[in-house]
């Protein structure tokens, strides 16, 4: 039982290691677009206040792509150990290791769909940091005095954006799609945790 409670203890951890460099990508993805929306309708307190957090994002996402694949593995290891703890665990019923081995095959979805999005996520950066440095282009530009009007502004910033704008969309697309598929997976392993947790909770006691 020492052994599985240390197992649990190396599960958790490793599961929440694994998904924040999803959370990260994410954010920066959304930081992104939306201080796109804000540079392209021209006006530059707008786009100054979301270019905040885009660009405090961008490298938190940068270093979640480059942390994942150690991660991911840390995590397949973390279910392998949590598995063998449950089996070695005599003074568990069949329904208390059924519930764990629950936890474990959705444990290995998530990872796997993480993988995915890890592969999406790089795939789909080079276009968000094209879009960075346009923005700090064109907002340099806009504190210089270049542009007259907020009118003036958009236009020069949808010539600024306009040959990135096919590669952001597929970005933008791709990122969507594998998040959507990432979150049932994810769902259905935080119902899994939960069945675990009701399970073993007689052993606490």
């Amino acid at each position: 039982m020492a052994r599985l409670d240390t197992a649990i203890r190396g599960f958790d951890t490793a599961r929440e290691q694994a998904l924040a460099p999803t959370a990260a990508i994410v954010t920066a993805a959304t930081a992104l677009d939306a201080a796109d929306a804000a540079c392209a309708i021209g006006v530059r307190a707008e786009a100054l206040e979301a270019r905040v957090p885009a660009r405090a994002a961008l490298p938190k996402a940068r270093t979640a792509l480059a942390v994942l694949p150690l991660r991911l593995k840390a995590y397949g290891t973390a279910l392998l150990e949590l598995e063998a703890a449950a089996t070695a665990a005599t003074s568990l019923d069949e329904g208390q290791r059924a519930a764990v081995r629950a936890v474990v095959t959705g444990g290995q979805a998530e990872a796997a769909a993480a993988d995915a999005f890890r592969v999406a996520g790089k795939t789909a950066l080079p276009a968000y940091d094209a879009l960075d440095r346009t923005q700090s282009t064109w907002l340099d530009r806009s504190l210089a005095g270049w542009y007259r009007n907020s009118t003036e502004a958009a236009n020069a910033y949808d010539v600024l954006i306009g040959d990135q704008r096919a590669a952001l969309q597929q970005a933008r697309t791709l990122l969507r799609r594998v998040d959507a598929a990432r979150r049932p997976i994810s769902e259905r392993e935080r119902a899994a945790l939960a069945t675990a947790d009701a399970a073993l909770a007689s052993l606490r006691e």
